[in-house]
């Protein structure tokens, strides 16, 4: 708990006003382009893994954790807990999380390449390319495990670079 909110006094003594704004500025857009993409090329809901894994998340509200060995609870466990909050079954609130979710993403790889290039404009760049690319805002309107997923990922990696970046045994283990 410690780290993350020096990581987050960090990031915001590192930005200036003008920069504050722009960037939040870009993760509202983030967030509404994914919405209306979504909405101009809709994908079925509730079909295939999607349905597994609403029907694992409604019985994990309703029972508990429960032994099917089909499939991991990973999942099941962050939608039963948007379910707990919004209701079961509202998939439009799984939506706008998972697409907040993903522009958490880009921010997380944008703060990575400003990182490794040292540059601002290749780490705008960055994140503009992934703000708008089409393919990871698409599965923002699915209920598939690939937005979590991409985010936990990209996260242990931003956790590796600040290990390398503060090379202590220390700063590792807390991580």
């Amino acid at each position: 708990m410690k780290l993350h909110n020096r990581f987050f006094k960090q990031v915001i003594s590192l930005l200036s006003k003008k920069e504050f704004i722009v960037l939040s500025g870009l993760f509202t857009i983030g967030v509404i382009f994914r919405l209306w993409f979504i909405q101009i090329v809709p994908q079925p809901l509730l079909i295939g893994d999607q349905y597994d894994y609403n029907r694992y998340a409604v019985g994990i509200l309703h029972h508990g954790l429960f032994a099917l060995s089909s499939r991991l609870y990973g999942f099941p466990l962050f939608l039963a807990i948007i379910y707990g909050f919004f209701g079961e079954g509202n998939t439009n609130a799984v939506i706008f999380i998972q697409s907040v979710l993903d522009v958490s993403t880009a921010f997380l790889v944008f703060w990575m390449a400003q990182k490794i290039f040292k540059k601002s404009i290749q780490a705008y760049l960055v994140l503009v390319l992934y703000l708008f690319n089409p393919f990871t805002s698409n599965f923002a309107g699915l209920i598939v495990t690939e937005v979590l997923s991409v985010f936990f990922v990209i996260l242990v990696f931003a956790t590796f670079l600040l290990f390398l970046e503060k090379k202590t045994l220390s700063t590792g283990i807390s991580l």
